[in-house]
């Protein structure tokens, strides 16, 4: 999803290209930017850059 996130993809982009419904999308994003303690994909995206979970 991070990279996803990165490349502005929509629920939908996400969810097929992991095989997985919109929703189960949604989910995951929401889970993943709940765990950075942050307000969207862009801040989670930064922290991420920031942790070193992500190669920018």
């Amino acid at each position: 999803m991070s990279r996803a996130g990165r490349c502005r993809l929509r629920n939908r982009e996400i969810a097929e290209s992991l095989h997985v419904s919109v929703h189960t999308a949604k989910l995951h994003v929401a889970q993943i930017i709940g765990k950075l303690n942050v307000h969207s994909r862009a801040h989670a995206v930064a922290k991420a850059l920031q942790a070193g979970l992500l190669q920018g």
